[in-house]
């Protein structure tokens, strides 16, 4: 058992009072992911609510669009095509952002 009182390398727990632990601590992991779900819902209904009193044509083109594309209104292959586009672009301002950090960074052993 580590400190915790959870068994060590992923071993199955052999008693009832560990069986028990490990019951709880799952309840109370889901617990927190159910809040943590709970937050990141009212945060996006926020942002969106934000977004629809200042820009409401806008959103509602974004919308209608994402239910297009959602619903099947695109090609597959179109799609596939443009989230490997997007995936690229993401991946070089990712690098980048990395490589000019580390450019900026002082080396330690000057």
């Amino acid at each position: 058992m580590n400190q915790a009182g959870r068994p060590l390398n992923g071993a199955t727990p052999n008693t009832a009072r560990q069986l028990l632990d490990e019951t709880a601590r799952i309840g109370g992991d889901l617990t927190k992911l159910a809040e943590t779900g709970q937050r990141a819902v009212r945060g996006w209904q926020r942002y969106l609510r934000q977004r629809v009193d200042e820009q409401p044509y806008a959103t509602v083109v974004v919308a209608a669009g994402l239910g297009y594309v959602l619903g099947g209104g695109l090609p597959v292959s179109l799609v596939r095509i443009a989230v490997g586009i997007g995936s690229r672009l993401a991946a070089e301002r990712v690098l980048s952002g990395v490589a000019r950090t580390l450019m900026d960074t002082p080396n330690k052993n000057s």
